[in-house]
């Protein structure tokens, strides 16, 4: 197995792939999948060097949906105020469906005054808040999207 990465003239990672023997992209069972979620993974920036967001592709691309899970509450955060938890799932930010960590750290960046609106989901329950601009005090990871977030289940 081998891992091909792509740069941009900044020296940016624009994608990372597993491959096997093969020549083709894999997720192999020996081996972890990038970021532990799949084959490959597709980066952007904003303003050259500013992360904005991730995809993550399987061995077949196609897109993986992935969730933004918090891993850590900073004390005193505006995360803590709000009551998020460790293992909460943040949905969308300023009106924005979040597709990866690096997406919510580039909206939350992004200057104006105002509140925002955070939604998040606890279990199967989802409530949506109101946070300052900047930086909320979590530590965040993509994750695997949950299986009922991203597609009903057919039962026969």
């Amino acid at each position: 197995m081998r891992i091909a990465v792509r740069y941009d003239e900044h020296g940016n990672i624009l994608e990372k792939v597993f491959f096997g023997l093969d020549g083709k992209p894999i997720i192999d069972i020996g081996a972890e999948p990038i970021d532990g979620i799949g084959a490959k993974a597709r980066y952007s920036y904003a303003d050259g060097n500013q992360p904005v967001s991730v995809v993550y592709l399987d061995e077949h691309d196609r897109v993986i949906p992935v969730e933004v899970e918090v891993n850590e509450i900073v004390a005193d955060s505006t995360a803590a105020r709000v009551g998020l938890l460790p293992g909460d799932r943040l949905l969308s930010y300023a009106g924005e469906k979040l597709r990866s960590a690096e997406q919510l750290i580039f909206l939350t960046g992004k200057a104006g005054a105002g509140p925002r609106k955070l939604t998040y989901r606890r279990g199967k329950n989802s409530f949506t808040v109101e946070v300052p601009p900047g930086r909320l005090g979590v530590v965040v990871s993509n994750v695997r999207a949950a299986l009922s977030a991203t597609a009903p289940v057919n039962r026969r």
